[in-house]
C-alpha cells in the first residue's frame, strides 16, 4: 500500500524538469528588453510552469474519484432497482462507446476555441450536472428507473472523457520528453489509490445502510458532483501555454489511409484490435467470479484491490522505465502479459492463485495505458495531439463495444471444454489477444522526438 513517499518524489519531478533545457511558454518580447529583464522572465515562466503542474497532479484526485464512483456504483445502483440484464449491459457498454467516440471532436473545439482550458472547464463544470439528477432517480415514483440512467450514465462518462485529448496536449507541452513517463505515472498512481480508499469505504457504507441503501447511492453521487467541483475549481486555477501551430492537417480518413504503415496508426489499430480481444471475455469475470466459483463479496473486493494496488506500483515503476528506454518495450512486454492472463483462469481457481493473476494483470495494465497513451505524445506533432488521442480513444472504444458485443453472442454458443461452459471464452479471448499482438508488436517502432 502506499507508504507516503510520493510526495518528496513528485517535488522531485517538478523541480527537476523545470531546471531542464525547455520552455514552457512563449512570450512576446520588444526589441529594447534588457538583459536583466529577461531572467526574472524565465524564472516567471517557470513559476507559473510549476504551479500550473502542482495543480495538474491534485487534479488528478478529485477527477479519479468521480470516474472511481461511476465505474463502481452507478451499476450496483441499476441491480437494486431491479434492472434487467440486457439494461445492465447497455449501462457499462454505451457510456464507454460514446464517450469515446466524442472524443473524435474534441480537436475541432480545440481548433475553432484555441482554448484547451476552456474545454476542460466547460466539461467539469457540465459533468457536475448528471449528477443531481442520478442522486433523486431511487426516490422518484418513475416506472422504469433504470432507463432514465442510462443516457445520464453516457453524460457522466461522456463529460469525464472527451476532454481527455485537450487536457494530454496541454500538459505534454508542460512535461519535456524525458520527465513526462515519471509525473503521469505518479499521478495515475496517486489517483488510483485514492479511488481505491474511496470505493472500499464506500462500499462498507452501503453496507452499513441496510434499508436506507438507496439513499446510500445518492449520497454518494452527491459526493461525486463534489468532485467534479473540486476539478473546475484546480482548472480554474491553471495557466494554459499557446497552442503550438502545425504545418500538418492528420484527417480520419488521411490517418486510415496510412494507419497500417505508421507508428501511431499501428499503436492505435493495436489497441482497438487488442480491445476487442480482451472485452470479448471482459464484461464475465465477476460473473464467473461470483455466480460459478460463489465467492464471498469479501474475496471479490480483496481481489479487485490486489489488482489496483499492483497498477498503483505499476504506473510509477513503468513510468520510470519508460524514461530511460522507451515506451515500445514497456508495450511489448505489457501487452503479451495482458494476452496471457485470461489463459491463466484456465489453470486453477484457488484464491491466491488467482489473486497473483490479478496481481499481474494490474502490472501490465498499468504499464500499457500509461505508454500507449505517452507513445501518442511522443510520436504526435504537438499541434496534433488532441486530435490524434482522440483517435486512439475512439478506436480503443469502438473495439471495446464490438468485443463486448460479441463475446455476449458467442458466450451461450460456444463448446465446452472446461468444468464451466465460460472458459471456452477465456480461451477464445486469450487466444484474439495474442493474434492482435502477433500482427502489430513485432512492426512497433520508438518515436521519440527531439522537441515534444
Amino acid at each position: 500500500m502506499w507508504n507516503g513517499s510520493g510526495l518528496p518524489t513528485y517535488t522531485f519531478v517538478l523541480t527537476t524538469f523545470a531546471r531542464s533545457s525547455y520552455a514552457p511558454f512563449t512570450l512576446n518580447t520588444s526589441a529594447s528588453e534588457t538583459r536583466e529583464a529577461r531572467p526574472l522572465d524565465h524564472e516567471r515562466r517557470l513559476r507559473t510552469a510549476r504551479r500550473t503542474l502542482r495543480l495538474a497532479f491534485w487534479e488528478g484526485i478529485p477527477g479519479t474519484l468521480a470516474l472511481s464512483i461511476a465505474d463502481n456504483f452507478i451499476g450496483p445502483l441499476a441491480i437494486a432497482l431491479g434492472g434487467a440484464p440486457m439494461q445492465i449491459g447497455l449501462l457499462n457498454a454505451l457510456p464507454q462507446l460514446l464517450a469515446a467516440l466524442s472524443q473524435l471532436f474534441t480537436y475541432k473545439l480545440v481548433a475553432w476555441t484555441h482554448s484547451r482550458k476552456g474545454i476542460l472547464l466547460f466539461a467539469a463544470g457540465a459533468g457536475v450536472l448528471p449528477w443531481l439528477p442520478m442522486a433523486l432517480i431511487p426516490h422518484l415514483s418513475l416506472a422504469d428507473p433504470v432507463l432514465w440512467l442510462v443516457p445520464l450514465a453516457i453524460l457522466v462518462v461522456a463529460l469525464y472523457q472527451f476532454p481527455a485529448p485537450a487536457w494530454g496536449s496541454w500538459v505534454s507541452d508542460l512535461l519535456p520528453l524525458h520527465r513526462r513517463g515519471a509525473y503521469l505515472g505518479l499521478r495515475a498512481s496517486v489517483g488510483s489509490l485514492a479511488g481505491t480508499l474511496l470505493v472500499l469505504g464506500m462500499g462498507v457504507f452501503l453496507d452499513r445502510m441496510g434499508d436506507g441503501v438507496l439513499w446510500g447511492f445518492s449520497l454518494i453521487f452527491l459526493a461525486a458532483a463534489a468532485m467534479r467541483l473540486s476539478s473546475l475549481a484546480l482548472f480554474w486555477g491553471m495557466h494554459e501555454p499557446p497552442m503550438r501551430p502545425t504545418s500538418t492537417v492528420m484527417s480520419l480518413w488521411a490517418f486510415l489511409r496510412t494507419a497500417q504503415s505508421t507508428n501511431l496508426g499501428r499503436i492505435v489499430l493495436y489497441t482497438a484490435a487488442l480491445y476487442f480481444g480482451v472485452f470479448l471475455a471482459g464484461p464475465y469475470f465477476s460473473i464467473f467470479m461470483l455466480r460459478d466459483l460463489h465467492f464471498s463479496y469479501t474475496t471479490f473486493i480483496f481481489l479487485q484491490t490486489v489488482h489496483v494496488v499492483a497498477t498503483i506500483i505499476g504506473s510509477r515503476l513503468w513510468g520510470l522505465y519508460a524514461d530511460k528506454h522507451g515506451n515500445v518495450n514497456v508495450i511489448r512486454i505489457t501487452g503479451l502479459g495482458v494476452s496471457l492472463l485470461p489463459l491463466f483462469w484456465l489453470v486453477s481457481h484457488e484464491a491466491p492463485f488467482l489473486m497473483m493473476i490479478n496481481t499481474l494483470g494490474g502490472l501490465c495494465w498499468s504499464g500499457f495505458a500509461l505508454c500507449s497513451l505517452n507513445y501518442i505524445y511522443e510520436a504526435t506533432p504537438p499541434g496534433e495531439r488532441s486530435r490524434v488521442v482522440g483517435y486512439l480513444a475512439a478506436f480503443g472504444g469502438v473495439g471495446l463495444f464490438l468485443g463486448a458485443v460479441t463475446g455476449g453472442l458467442l458466450a451461450g454458443r460456444l463448446p465446452v471444454f472446461f468444468a464451466y461452459p465460460i472458459m471456452t471464452l477465456f480461451l477464445v479471448s486469450g487466444v484474439g489477444r495474442l493474434l492482435a499482438c502477433a500482427a502489430f508488436l513485432p512492426f512497433m517502432r520508438e518515436s521519440r522526438r527531439k522537441k515534444a
